[in-house]
C-alpha cells in the first residue's frame, strides 16, 4: 500500500551520503548518482518531474513557488532530478504541510529514491537543511510533505527535492552499425511545469548529457544549448505544459540487471562466504547484421 511504498522509498535516509545537500547545478547531479548507486540503482536513467504545491486544508490557495529551479542528468544510467522551490504562503492561516503530485512524465517510469528537505543548502553544501517527512495519498499519485514549522502567512521557505526515476532512453533508430555512434532518444519531458494547483512564477529547467554530439533538441523558446547542457526558460507566469525531445550521443552500454542470484553459506567454522551472481543484458540498439569480433578489435566502441 501507500505506506509500505513510503517506507521503501525511505530506507537509505540513514546511510552516510544522506548529509549531501544542494551545490552548483554539476555537483547536485553528481550527489545523486552517487545516492543511486549505494543504494543499489544502478540501472537507471533520467526523467523528470511535474510537481503540484498546494495548500493543505481545502479551500486555501495553494503555496505560490516564486521561483523554481530543476537540474536533470542524463549523464549517466542514474535518472536524476534535483529540484529547488522557493515557496511563500499567501494564505492568512499558517500552512504546515503541501500536496507533491506527479503528472503525465510518470507514466511508464518506476520512481526509486525520492527525498525533501526544507532550506537553502547553498552552493557549496554548507548550509544545514532539515529532511521532511512525507507519506504518499492512498492512489500513490500525490505525496503528503510536513514541513518543519507551520508557513505563517507572506513567510518563505526554501525545499530541496531529490528524485531518481527507472526510465527508459529509446534507440534513435531502433538498429545500428556496429561502427556506428550510439544514439538514444529522451522524450515527452515537460521542460515546462504547469499545474491547475501549482502557482508558479517563474521556473527554470536545465538538462545535461553526456556528450555535445545533440542531434536533436526540442526548443521551447527560450532555450539555449551550450555544449552538452540545454537550458529551458526562465519562463515567468508561463501556463500550459511544453514536452520536448532530445536526441543525443550516449557513449556508454545501455546495462540491465535481468536478475541477481545471492548464495550465502556459513561454515561450522563461523566463516561466511557470499557468491553472486548476475545476469545483465546490453539493452542498447541492435546491430544490423550482428556482433563481429573482427570489427571490435579494429575499432572497439564504449558502448559494445
Amino acid at each position: 500500500g501507500a505506506e509500505a511504498r513510503s517506507r521503501d522509498l525511505r530506507a537509505g535516509r540513514d546511510l552516510p551520503w544522506r548529509g549531501a545537500r544542494r551545490a552548483a547545478t554539476r555537483a547536485r547531479a553528481a550527489t545523486m548518482r552517487a545516492r543511486a548507486a549505494r543504494v543499489g540503482v544502478a540501472m537507471v536513467m533520467v526523467a523528470a518531474i511535474a510537481a503540484a504545491a498546494i495548500a493543505e486544508a481545502q479551500g486555501q490557495q495553494p503555496l505560490r513557488v516564486t521561483h523554481l529551479e530543476r537540474e536533470v542528468d542524463l549523464t549517466t544510467q542514474n535518472l536524476v532530478v534535483v529540484s529547488v522551490m522557493q515557496v511563500r504562503n499567501a494564505n492568512k492561516d499558517p500552512v504546515s504541510s503541501f500536496s507533491y503530485c506527479f503528472g503525465d512524465i510518470m507514466k511508464g517510469r518506476d520512481l526509486l529514491w525520492i527525498e525533501f528537505d526544507e532550506g537553502d543548502s547553498g552552493e557549496h553544501n554548507g548550509n544545514p537543511t532539515t529532511p521532511l517527512s512525507w507519506a504518499f495519498d492512498e492512489d500513490g499519485q500525490c505525496i503528503t510533505v510536513q514541513l518543519q514549522a507551520p508557513l505563517k502567512k507572506d513567510k518563505e521557505t526554501t525545499i530541496e527535492l531529490y528524485e531518481v526515476y527507472l526510465a527508459n532512453f529509446v534507440g534513435a533508430p531502433g538498429k545500428m552499425k556496429q561502427t556506428d555512434q550510439q544514439i538514444v532518444k529522451f522524450e515527452d519531458f515537460d521542460v515546462v511545469v504547469d499545474h491547475p494547483a501549482l502557482d508558479i512564477a517563474e521556473q527554470i529547467t536545465k538538462v545535461t548529457v553526456p556528450t555535445p554530439n545533440v542531434k536533436h533538441v526540442t526548443e521551447v523558446q527560450p532555450t539555449t544549448v551550450d555544449s552538452n547542457s540545454i537550458t529551458y526558460g526562465p519562463y515567468k507566469g508561463h501556463k500550459g505544459s511544453r514536452s520536448a525531445t532530445l536526441i543525443f550521443e550516449y557513449p556508454v552500454p545501455l546495462i540491465e540487471v535481468e536478475s541477481v542470484v545471492r548464495n550465502i553459506t556459513v561454515s561450522s567454522w563461523g566463516d561466511i562466504q557470499v557468491e553472486e551472481h548476475y545476469h545483465i543484458k546490453n539493452v542498447g540498439p541492435e546491430f544490423e547484421s550482428g556482433f563481429s569480433r573482427a570489427d571490435f578489435t579494429l575499432r572497439p566502441s564504449a558502448h559494445i
